[in-house]
């Protein structure tokens, strides 16, 4: 017996009643949902899918720990010396091995993760170290904020070659100092920050250097440069990549380096405090000699819109680049100026462009502008089936887009949303494992189960 002509019988009853002790639906296969907390682990994520462990910073406490993916327990904690103008700190995971920067140094624990001694801490280098360890065929490339890079042996941290100066004999950039800046920006001295690449052999970092003698005298210009990472010798020698329109002065490197397609993509923003006139940009460098192939700027007719998170893009395997930008200021109405957005940047660009070859906006963009909600304090992350992102920032709403088509018909509709999926904003490097993203939230780590 059932229901009947719209009158509930005893077996519907029945049903009600065992349907109501059941556990709830899971979600629907298009929908995201919440998973583990973990409270105090706010720092930038490295998944480890060996051990299937993520290895996360709180930066607060300069504390390393490894928390099981499936559950949010922790299986390890370091603690690690943090200089006070460190941002971000990312762990580098590779086979039997984390490395994290640590102030002047980088530090490297054995894993598997039960390790609890320190295995090696390098010797002191020339400045603070802000990008991500690169290890390469035995060799860790590490860049400092003295523009400089050096090349330390995994095994034991000792130093192979270096330090290689991208500067060579010109001084280092001081922009706090630099006229009409107002004492923005909360490193000094800028030197290299963003995270090096590997591509077709080479290892390239992008170092900022002044362009004469006497602080705040000279403007800085960006320089990439090219090293083989067994010997630290020259595979592109340093040149300047800033593309015309640039405000050097006024834009940081941050944005991890991403390579293919015979370039590097350079992402840049605005200092902290935001002074001075800037842009979002992504440059395309020639890997072959460091000219510009191409350029796309964000905002171009308002301002702002940064490519700051210190992730960077993401390539998919057509060699599409994604980069996620910051908020606007004034955005315009209609129209729109790119910020709060992921933006997609063809393999084929060429020449200065203002207009991405796709973009995502939430169709709160706007508001977010107005808030300082950037979605771009974190990259996005493509998942899996290399067809889909995941992206995440300050706004605390995850967004899974689809690569083909990034929002849609109107660029507001993502494949997916899911909203407050952090109490608080995520910053630097969320990771991907296996069906879940993992998000680095202000307020500890969080899981988010993906459609």
């Amino acid at each position: 017996m059932g229901k009947r002509a719209g009158v509930l019988t005893a077996g519907g009853v029945l049903a009600l009643l065992v349907a109501a002790c059941q556990a709830p639906a899971p979600p629907p296969p298009s929908s995201m949902s919440l998973g583990w907390h973990a409270s105090g682990i706010n720092g930038p994520i490295a998944a480890d899918p060996a051990e299937n462990l993520l290895w996360a910073m709180n930066k607060g406490t300069g504390t390393l720990t490894a928390l099981d993916a499936s559950t949010g327990g922790v299986r390890a904690q370091h603690v690690v010396a943090m200089d006070a103008q460190e941002h971000f700190p990312t762990p580098a995971v590779v086979p039997n091995w984390v490395l994290i920067e640590s102030g002047h140094h980088v530090v490297a624990f054995s894993t598997p993760a039960v390790a609890s001694a320190t295995s090696w801490t390098s010797a002191l280098l020339d400045g603070i170290v802000q990008a991500r360890p690169l290890v390469v065929n035995g060799i860790v490339v590490v860049a400092t904020e003295n523009d400089s890079l050096y090349g330390l042996r995994l095994g034991d941290g000792t130093t192979a070659w270096g330090p290689v100066s991208i500067g060579g004999a010109e001084p280092l950039s001081h922009v706090q100092t630099f006229p009409g800046l107002g004492g923005c920006g909360d490193l000094d001295p800028l030197g290299i920050t963003s995270n090096p690449v590997l591509d077709n052999g080479s290892v390239y970092a992008v170092g900022e250097v002044s362009t004469g003698t006497g602080a705040g005298a000279h403007p800085p210009v960006h320089k990439l440069a090219g090293l083989d990472p067994a010997t630290g010798l020259f595979t592109l020698n340093p040149i300047a990549i800033d593309p015309p329109g640039m405000n050097p002065p006024a834009e940081q490197q941050r944005a991890g380096l991403v390579a293919g397609n015979g370039h590097v993509y350079i992402g840049f923003g605005g200092l902290a405090g935001d002074c001075g006139s800037y842009h979002g940009w992504i440059v395309a460098a020639n890997e072959s000699d460091g000219s510009v192939a191409g350029s796309l700027e964000v905002a171009a007719a308002s301002n702002a819109g940064a490519v700051w998170a210190t992730s960077g893009p993401t390539l998919d395997s057509a060699g599409n680049v994604y980069a996620s930008t910051g908020n606007g200021q004034g955005s315009p109405n209609p129209g729109t100026d790119y910020s709060d957005a992921v933006v997609r940047v063809s393999p084929s660009i060429s020449g200065a462009q203002t207009v991405p070859a796709d973009y995502f906006q939430p169709a709160e963009w706007r508001s977010d502008n107005a808030a300082d909600a950037d979605l771009g304090s974190a990259g996005p992350v493509l998942l899996p089936s290399g067809s889909q992102l995941f992206i995440i920032g300050k706004q605390h709403n995850a967004f899974v887009l689809n690569t083909s088509s990034l929002g849609g018909g109107d660029h507001l509709t993502p494949a997916s949303r899911l909203n407050n999926a952090c109490s608080g904003g995520a910053f630097g490097q969320n990771a991907v494992l296996a069906s879940s993203a993992y998000v680095a939230c202000s307020t500890g780590m969080q899981q988010v189960h993906l459609p």
